[in-house]
């Protein structure tokens, strides 16, 4: 009875030292917590009765698209991911909202969600799930190949070389020879790299966002979380959430870049910076005012767009005061709002999020949580709405729209053989 009394007081004693200093395996036993609950909160997906997942209240009335201005819009083919039809999809819709093909994933309710994807003019996607990585799949839904990497959020096309770009991640662990780039890392360490992989499956590059910032002496943005020492917490430290190329069609309008010069959003550290991934030289940084950013792009003005989610875990963002869309000039850090929402048209989402100047100066804007995607003129006009309704009181996740001209596309059909 003593000997069990003892090693009840030793367990309760390593409990509390483990809780008080982290020790192990306090983060291991706080994410296996943490996916019980999210597991118990997300029950009626994982029985087959609803994709709860994938549900969030709604803010905005309607359903499909529920605003079209025929003579302030920018006219084609919008792309859109997140789930559609009881399906992990993505979709091409026309103005009017009608369903021009599918490419469909999964029809598992439970699968990770798609977070990036961009279609090839020949009909085919590339699109990752951080469950099953990166993969190229025909108009049909065939996959064409996959990449064997833990790959997350966006994938962006290179126009010039004809490679997309896409966020990864890999766990660092003791003894790891990497590790000696990345002096006071605590392993295990989540390191997140940028990817360079061309159309037929290949990684040609693979860059540690950490190492880049240790490279340029920019480690005190990695340490000013207050430990002297950086551990893997329950998500990565940096969070990549965006890797984006400067093309040469853009690159006048940034005289201090060179095409294929990379930005790249570091949500975890409100971080974004430019830098040169064959000299591996940062040529521009800034942390703030954005607040847990996504999709940074650069502009033929000569400004950074980036979309400002300013997360503050509230339903609606009364804390901060919903989600912005942001300009910054790199040459004189001058910042401007270029739309934020109002009381009668609310904008906001803790998470996701992308926004692309079109052709006509108008934005088209991806507001995730509210499964919503706008287009909105430069005075704050929305011109062409769709919403991706459930059922009254709920809409499903949206997590990006792109827009496309007709021409972009070398379909002749998209018909596809019946399964």
């Amino acid at each position: 009875m003593t000997f069990i009394l003892s090693l009840i007081l030793v367990a309760f004693g390593y409990g509390a030292l483990m809780v008080r200093f982290k020790l192990p395996p306090y983060y291991l036993l706080r994410k296996m917590g943490r996916e019980t609950v999210m597991a118990f909160i997300n029950r009626e997906s994982h029985l087959g009765l609803e994709p709860s997942r994938w549900l969030r209240p709604a803010h905005h009335p309607g359903t499909g698209v529920t605003a079209y201005d025929r003579r302030k819009m920018q006219p084609g083919l919008t792309f859109l991911t997140g789930f559609f039809d009881n399906a992990v999809a993505m979709q091409l819709i026309d103005e009017d909202g009608a369903v021009v093909h599918r490419w469909i994933d999964t029809r598992s309710w439970n699968t990770a969600e798609i977070h990036g994807a961009v279609p090839l003019p020949d009909g085919s996607v590339i699109f990752e799930r951080p469950d099953a990585g990166l993969r190229r799949m025909d108009k049909c839904g065939n996959v064409v190949w996959t990449v064997d990497h833990s790959t997350h959020h966006s994938v962006h096309l290179s126009p010039d070389d004809n490679s997309v770009w896409v966020s990864a991640r890999r766990v660092l662990k003791a003894g790891d020879p990497r590790l000696k780039q990345l002096p006071g890392i605590r392993p295990p360490f989540t390191e997140d790299l940028a990817l360079q992989v061309n159309l037929d499956g290949e990684v040609l590059r693979e860059i540690s966002l950490a190492a880049i910032l240790f490279e340029n002496g920019q480690e005190a943005v990695l340490f000013a979380n207050g430990d002297d020492a950086i551990v893997n917490r329950d998500n990565e430290i940096t969070h990549l959430n965006d890797v984006e190329p400067l093309s040469s069609s853009m690159a006048e309008a940034f005289p201090m870049f060179t095409p294929g010069d990379l930005i790249v959003s570091l949500r975890n550290l409100n971080l974004l910076t430019v830098f040169d991934p064959k000299t591996r030289q940062v040529k521009w940084l800034r942390v703030g005012p954005w607040v847990r950013q996504h999709d940074p792009d650069f502009d033929d003005g000569g400004r950074i767009l980036v979309f400002n989610n300013r997360k503050d875990d509230t339903p609606t963002g009364r804390i901060l005061g919903g989600s912005t869309i942001m300009a910054v000039d790199p040459v004189t850090d001058e910042v401007t709002t270029l739309y934020r929402g109002t009381q009668e048209m609310p904008f906001f989402t803790n998470v996701l999020g992308k926004q692309q100047k079109l052709a006509n100066g108008n934005l088209l804007i991806s507001s995730g949580e509210e499964g919503r995607v706008f287009e909105v003129t430069p005075d704050g006009e929305v011109v062409w709405e769709f919403v991706n309704r459930y059922d009254d009181e709920r809409v499903l996740m949206t997590h990006e729209g792109t827009r496309y001209t007709r021409d972009y596309f070398d379909v002749e059909s998209w018909d596809c053989p019946a399964r």
